[in-house]
């Protein structure tokens, strides 16, 4: 809606809207990853595991705002982002 109103470039959208995202994430899978490591008792290093399923995290999180951000509307992109998997 914002790039369609002509308020932001479509980078800078993105770029605002991933930092944004991808702090919140790193703090929200913080203590997710540690009660599932830590409750399933699992062997090796917490942060490896943590590091795997945050890039996951951001993987999914910037494919989204970027289809987002090219889209004309968000019925678009709902229809353009399932067909990337």
């Amino acid at each position: 809606r914002e790039r369609n109103d002509g308020l932001s470039y479509t980078v800078t959208y993105l770029l605002a809207k991933m930092c944004d995202e991808l702090v919140l994430g790193a703090l929200a899978t913080c203590g997710v990853t540690a009660f599932v490591f830590f409750g399933v008792q699992l062997q090796g290093e917490w942060v490896c595991f943590w590091i795997g399923y945050y890039v996951s995290l951001c993987v999914g999180i910037v494919l989204a705002y970027f289809v987002a951000s090219i889209s004309p509307n968000m019925d678009v992109a709902n229809a353009l982002l399932p067909l990337y998997c």
